[in-house]
This record gives C-alpha cells, sequence and structure tokens, in this order.
C-alpha cells in the first residue's frame, strides 16, 4: 500500500493542486502526509479525486499521548 503523498507525486499533483481539486486547504494535506490530521471526510474528498479506494491509500495517524 502507497501513502497519500507518494500516490499524490506519481499522479503529478503538488499538494496545493490537490488541495484545490479536493476542496481542502493545503495545510490539511500537509498535516496528515505528516501524520498530525486524519479527518475522515477529507480522506475520502482526497480519494476521490486520487481516483482510489480508501483502502488502497496508507494514511498515517500519529496518536499523542
Amino acid at each position: 500500500m502507497k501513502t497519500l503523498k507518494e500516490i499524490r507525486e506519481e499522479k503529478g499533483f503538488s499538494i496545493k493542486d490537490l488541495a484545490i481539486r479536493a476542496n481542502v486547504s493545503p495545510a490539511s494535506i500537509s498535516k496528515i502526509e505528516s501524520g498530525l490530521q486524519v479527518d475522515n471526510e477529507i480522506k475520502q474528498k482526497l480519494a476521490k479525486v486520487l481516483k482510489l479506494p480508501l483502502s488502497e491509500i496508507e494514511f498515517f495517524e500519529v496518536y499523542r499521548y
């Protein structure tokens, strides 16, 4: 399974390009790629733009204690 960043780069999207197409902020994508934020609504929007099921995208989530 590939990470969001790997898929985004393979498809030739910058963070800004993907954000515009998915109607989310570039900061949200950066946070997801860094493991700081995973919001289901945003994940669904990104998967739709990338034309992949959620199950094929590795989203990292860092748990902070």
